[in-house]
């Protein structure tokens, strides 16, 4: 029998539980950690919750001292997607079909975590060499950017994840990582994007890491794979929904907008 053949055997036979409570156990983890670090942050300030509020993420200072901070209104977002794609996970309905090859799995796996692994590598640096993550952390982001970097910046942002809470919050009982098939979704954005959820993503790593990171090929590769692994995953989640919804499904992808 093939590796491919036992990969597959394995992933079918795996009760659609298992992967419930692995993802809302991560989420409900992510959950967690945010609301710690604020309560860390905000024991950390002066001005205690609400100096640690303002003062969360990047956020432009004025001469007369008041402060611009977008980026706290995204991290909100953030946290309310992280809720509910908990959420998501407990409700969600048994798929009808599941993308079942390895790289239909890896790669959407991988894509998930990858705006994650620059902000995992410096909380890991930190524990080893504070001196280094520092540096690193200064090249992540850019600390003498210009005013329009910083508005458009933190514009991408916030509207990226506002529209994946959309689409996240009319998803529901259908979310998934791995491309899976339960409930052909045309409501709210699905209405006019096929993929509103990658498309938010892709709006809101852009403002990151072409606008607050320093211009550095390093940060374009980094969003360039991001977005090819978006466009794979996308791919992948068509031709699974055309299996399982068959005539219906290619006439909403009439009538809705992608890349291709």
């Amino acid at each position: 029998m093939s590796e491919k053949g036992l990969f597959h055997r394995a992933w079918m036979a795996t009760p659609d539980w298992i992967f419930r409570a692995i993802g809302a156990g991560i989420f409900l983890a992510l959950i967690g950690f945010e609301v710690w670090w604020f309560v860390d942050e905000a024991g950390r300030k002066k001005g205690g919750i609400q100096e640690a509020f303002w003062s969360i993420d990047r956020f432009w200072e004025f001469p007369d001292n008041t402060r611009l901070n977008l980026l706290i209104y995204g991290r909100l977002l953030v946290l309310l997607t992280f809720v509910i794609i908990a959420l998501s996970f407990i409700v969600r309905m048994p798929p009808l079909k599941r993308a079942s090859r390895p790289r239909e799995i890896v790669v959407p796996l991988i894509a998930a975590l990858w705006p994650m692994f620059p902000f995992m590598l410096k909380n890991a640096w930190f524990k080893i060499d504070e001196a280094g993550a520092r540096q690193y952390a200064a090249f992540m982001f850019d600390e003498h950017m210009q005013f329009y970097r910083f508005a458009i910046g933190s514009t991408l942002v916030v509207v990226g994840n506002a529209l994946d809470v959309w689409a996240y919050s009319v998803l529901c009982r259908s979310l998934s990582v791995v491309a899976e098939a339960r409930e052909l979704k045309v409501t709210g954005p699905y209405r006019v994007v096929r993929h509103p959820v990658y498309l938010g993503q892709i709006v809101a790593q852009c403002g990151l890491w072409l606008f607050f990171a320093p211009i550095s090929w390093i940060w374009i590769t980094f969003f360039a794979c991001f977005v090819a692994m978006q466009l794979y995953r996308s791919k992948v989640e068509d031709d699974v929904l055309e299996q399982a919804f068959g005539d219906r499904y290619r006439e909403w992808k009439r009538k809705t907008l992608w890349f291709f």
